[in-house]
């Protein structure tokens, strides 16, 4: 089922439970959430303890860690479509997972965005009897439907004119940010060349492009809680290749003011995958630049942490040692800002910003570490629960199909 976007409404969290039981075909068998300290497999088969068998991706997570949401492309999951990739819910606490969203929108690779107590779920997806190209699309637990977000204004119900990249929605739901190279989102759009560019839409359904300015490639936005920040990377559309000296700007939608957040004392440039505390006081970024008060020099690609009340950017990602590291990627904040995943040596790490403990989250009771590499950590907006992707087979009991080249799982932690 697709809605317009004018029949767009938000409904209570709790409705959720019933959807995920009520929903026809197949569920997992049922199973209690990961205890503290334990690691659990979230892309489970029809099979209960097995892997689904093609791999999966796009993990994403709420508030508070019960719903983990992702893709795949595997036939043997709870209500999959064969030949393309479906959206799913993972319901920790009852042990169900199930398709989501109309099956006419296949999700495309970009990460899909839950809000905080699950309701709603935001994602790229292609639907040819719409659009030749991708659009940013909702499903809401309320109608159990899919809407189409990224509407153009002057032709209703067919989408934008051309492909819409990333979509992220506010965890109090309703608002999202996304970037497209469409020229028909809002009427005064006048640049005739193709342009990325990032728009906010509100609960209503209007939208605003966050930053004009046509010399400048916009991508990859996150909006805040209430969503009146969004952050996104930018690069002038002079650049030799896209993103190497991207920066992280922060758009104040209500002022209608942009700040730098990736500055770098020396220059440098080069930033990449923003994520932000609910109130958009802290925004953590990867980067080659060298953009950090203090501390020493980092080679290669790390994680560093602005802070926009103290002005001061810090170097955050260290080893068990507290040793910082280079090859450093992908941060996640928890919603206060205080609690940050990374991913470093093919490992996930999650550090506490105010006693700067650190910990390696991918490690099974022996302990071992993960048998293969694992990437993109999402911590839960309360900071007990990191979800993530890997190659790892050894980090919990679950049998993993034996294939000549391993697909990704989704796992996720309970943290404490």
């Amino acid at each position: 089922m697709t809605l317009s976007k004018s029949t767009r409404f938000l409904a209570p969290a709790a409705a959720l439970c019933a959807v995920l039981t009520l929903a026809t075909g197949a569920l997992t068998a049922q199973a209690a959430p990961p205890p503290v300290g334990t690691i659990q497999l979230v892309d489970v088969s029809t099979t209960p303890g097995v892997a689904e068998a093609d791999g999966a991706w796009g993990q994403t997570i709420s508030g508070d860690g019960r719903y983990i949401v992702f893709i795949s492309a595997s036939p043997d999951l709870p209500g999959a479509f064969p030949g393309h990739a479906e959206l799913y819910l993972r319901d920790l606490l009852s042990g169900f997972t199930r398709q989501i969203g109309d099956t006419n929108w296949i999700p495309q690779q970009s990460a899909p965005s839950i809000s905080d107590d699950g309701s709603q779920v935001a994602y790229t997806a292609l639907n040819a009897d719409v659009s030749p190209y991708p659009q940013a699309v909702l499903w809401t637990v309320d109608s159990d439907g899919t809407t189409l977000l990224s509407d153009s204004w002057e032709n209703l119900g067919h989408g934008v004119n051309d492909s819409v990249e990333s979509v992220d929605l506010a965890a109090a739901g309703g608002a999202v940010a996304y970037s497209t190279w469409a020229t028909d989102v809002i009427a005064s759009d006048v640049t005739p060349e193709r342009t990325l560019r990032v728009y906010k839409q509100d609960a209503s359904g209007t939208d605003i492009e966050v930053a004009v300015d046509g010399t400048q490639w916009q991508t990859g936005p996150v909006i805040s809680a209430d969503g009146r920040f969004v952050a996104y990377l930018s690069q002038p559309t002079t650049a030799p290749r896209r993103w190497v000296t991207a920066q992280v700007n922060l758009r104040d939608t209500v002022l209608g003011t942009t700040q730098l957040i990736s500055h770098a004392y020396d220059g440098s440039q080069g930033a990449d995958h923003i994520s932000m505390s609910a109130d958009a006081r802290y925004i953590a970024f990867e980067s080659s630049c060298n953009c950090y008060d203090g501390g020493p020099e980092v080679l290669g690609s790390s994680v560093f942490v602005h802070d926009r009340v103290t002005g001061k950017t810090t170097a955050e990602a260290v080893d068990l040692a507290g040793e910082f590291v280079s090859n450093a990627g992908w941060p996640s904040l928890s919603a206060d800002g205080l609690t940050l995943a990374y991913a470093t040596g093919g490992q996930i790490y999650l550090r506490d910003r105010v006693t700067y403990d650190v910990r390696l989250i991918s490690k099974n009771r022996v302990p071992d570490v993960g048998s293969g590499s694992s990437h993109q950590p999402v911590v839960s907006a309360d900071g007990h629960f990191v979800t993530w992707a890997t190659w790892a087979t050894n980090l919990t009991g679950d049998t993993y199909p034996s294939r000549p080249v391993p697909p990704t799982h989704i796992l996720v932690a309970n943290v404490g």
